[in-house]
């Protein structure tokens, strides 16, 4: 069976998709974070014939869970809440229906405007926007975040937008939309503290409010 993929789609809008690295799983699955209604909606997606999203279930969470990210391995989908008490739930994917099983729910230090997971499916690092903060928490290896952050720290900009290893797994990088510039941080994943909190910067024109990103797979 060939490989499949998990996508994870952020308040409907931006899409986050990550390719699963088994190949037990029955289909393309898609999710959506759903603000308002505080749940996640799982779907099932059908490129064959008349392409749709056929429904499969919500998955509980809370107000205003809105940024997600997909382990590297596609088995666990994270999801993050931005409104008080902040908060990250963990969910276990299931490789046959793409249905969502709860398995845990942590505190965030800060309002995460953006979530992902780093190559190695170890740590999961978080932007927070109004803050201008930047956390790390060490993924356990059944697949659940530790509630304390290994790290909380300033992003040394104004309004980080997004967070996100290189393929390498040797570098973050974090658009600012205040300062205009994309920050750069190395990243070690066998370090307690695997950011390096001293970032180099690469400034862009200004205005330009940098907010996404996208790697190429060829870097």
């Amino acid at each position: 069976m060939k490989n499949r993929k998990i996508v994870a789609l952020k308040c409907a809008i931006a899409a986050l998709g990550m390719n699963c690295l088994g190949s037990a799983f029955a289909g393309t699955f898609v999710y959506v974070s759903n603000q308002h209604d505080g749940d996640i909606s799982a779907y099932e997606l059908v490129t064959a014939d008349a392409p749709r999203l056929n429904p499969i279930s919500e998955a509980k969470a809370a107000n205003l869970v809105m940024p997600m990210a997909a382990s590297p391995d596609g088995k666990f989908l994270y999801a993050a809440v931005r409104a008080k008490p902040f908060a990250l739930y963990s969910y276990r994917i299931n490789a046959g229906t793409g249905e969502l099983q709860w398995i845990n729910t942590i505190p965030m230090p800060d309002s995460m405007v953006s979530i992902s997971v780093d190559q190695t499916g170890k740590w999961l690092l978080g932007a927070a926007y109004g803050g201008d903060t930047i956390s790390t928490h060490r993924i356990t290896a059944s697949g659940t975040p530790e509630p304390d952050a290994t790290q909380f720290f300033k992003s040394g900009g104004s309004k980080p937008h997004a967070i996100k290893t290189d393929l390498s797994n040797s570098t973050v990088y974090v658009p600012h939309l205040g300062t205009d510039e994309v920050r750069r941080y190395g990243f070690n994943a066998g370090s307690d503290k695997p950011i390096v909190e001293q970032a180099s910067s690469i400034s862009t024109e200004k205005g330009f409010g940098p907010r996404h990103f996208a790697i190429s797979p060829d870097q």
